[in-house]
């Protein structure tokens, strides 16, 4: 739409313009309150890149966490698993599966995309050594499903991202 047309269909409309943006304002604060009073949404907003609507989004389409068995059931259940086709002896894997909702996994992939941006974390160091492999698109996907696994432990332990990450660097000290 060219700003002429738009002009013309506020002339036409007047104060559809308006009610648009008190709607858009009083999305915005139900999901803020929606935010504030999930504990789930809560716990993911603390993850680097994670915001208001993707904590929200993501927590409102996992519902029970323990409907997965597995962070990889969850990974495949936002479609951000590789298609495998299997015949005989030979198996291929392809593309992503765009299983599940694409606009929560497009919500999963720009957090991802935050989140490398933002920290020094694994994350950002996945997807530098991914790029150089693979190249950046593969490497974007190989960290949204890092971040599905992270959310999936999170949720599962009922812990937040600073807890995670202390316990993650516990076990990689401890290891021998």
């Amino acid at each position: 739409m060219t700003s002429s047309e738009s002009s013309r269909k506020s002339r036409e409309h007047p104060g559809t313009a308006s009610k648009t943006a008190e709607h858009r304002a009083r999305k915005g604060r139900e999901s803020h309150y929606v935010a504030r009073e999930t504990p789930q949404a809560k716990r993911l907003m603390s993850i680097p890149g994670v915001g208001v609507a993707t904590g929200v989004a993501v927590s409102c389409w996992i519902g029970d966490i323990r409907r997965f068995p597995s962070a990889k059931k969850l990974v495949s259940y936002f479609g951000i698993a590789p298609k495998v086709r299997e015949s005989a002896n030979r198996e291929t894997h392809g593309h992503i599966s765009k299983e599940g909702s694409g606009m929560v996994r497009w919500l999963i992939l720009q957090a991802a995309l935050v989140g490398i941006r933002m920290s020094k974390g694994p994350g950002r160091g996945q997807y530098l050594g991914v790029s150089r492999r693979r190249g950046k698109k593969i490497a974007r996907i190989a960290v949204a499903r890092k971040l599905l696994g992270t959310i999936y432990h999170m949720m599962k332990e009922e812990i937040d991202y600073e807890e995670f990450v202390r316990r993650g660097s516990k076990r990689a000290v401890s290891s021998p």
